[in-house]
């Protein structure tokens, strides 16, 4: 949820006035059944920006939050600043393909799901079938990219077998995923910039070997004129 923000939150609040919203579904959010879709969601966040009577703004998201700020200023490009993908900037309809061949994809489907279970199945449905475009994009935008070097679930007491696939995984699918993503920004986001963060991992603004340096990068696209 928003909390994830609050270490960030603070390098900022001096020069701006930082909110977080967690989405629908997630953390202390209203838990509707449906709704999960990228335009849904999207008017969620211009709602929210309504009710706090914030007109223009700067949105920083991470994850697949990035198919929410993507959506919103391209919808509402007059009332958006500046973008701030934290890991974010994917096409998740490819991903959905390529992680499907993931040797250690749990496939165990939940007998009988729970609430919280069935939402996050919408959700990532949802985000598995929306098509990005960056085309109507006008703000200026930071993307970060944690390149994987090595498989997130991977476990010391997995077989060699085992980590090899998942090894070979990620080197052979997932990173060439990743910079496929990386070239299309760079190409398509007209005011775009890219940083490129080895050895971290998908939190990486948690990682205390990273989140320094990553929160300066932020503050000073931000206070950029």
């Amino acid at each position: 949820g928003a909390r994830y923000f609050d270490e960030m939150a603070r390098t900022l609040t001096d020069r701006f006035r930082v909110l977080a919203l967690t989405r629908r579904g997630y953390g202390k959010s209203d838990k509707p059944e449906a709704g999960y879709d990228v335009p849904t969601l999207t008017e969620d966040v211009r709602q929210f920006l309504d009710a706090t009577k914030l007109t223009h703004v700067n949105l920083i998201g991470h994850s697949a939050g990035g198919h929410e700020m993507i959506h919103f200023a391209s919808v509402y490009p007059e009332r958006t600043r500046k973008l701030v993908f934290l890991d974010a900037a994917y096409d998740r309809r490819e991903a959905a393909v390529i992680f499907d061949a993931d040797p250690l994809l749990d496939r165990t489907l939940p007998t009988a799901p729970t609430l919280r279970q069935r939402i996050e199945a919408e959700f990532l449905c949802e985000m598995d079938v929306y098509e990005i475009s960056y085309e109507k994009i006008k703000a200026p935008a930071l993307s970060f990219y944690a390149i994987g070097e090595q498989h997130p679930s991977l476990k010391s007491t997995m077989d060699d077998s085992t980590k090899a696939k998942a090894q070979a995984f990620t080197l052979l699918s997932a990173q060439p995923y990743q910079f496929r993503n990386i070239e299309r920004f760079q190409r398509e986001v007209k005011n775009g910039e890219v940083v490129v963060l080895r050895g971290t991992n998908h939190y990486f603004f948690e990682d205390p070997k990273q989140k320094d340096a990553v929160f300066a990068q932020i503050r000073a696209f931000l206070l950029r004129r």
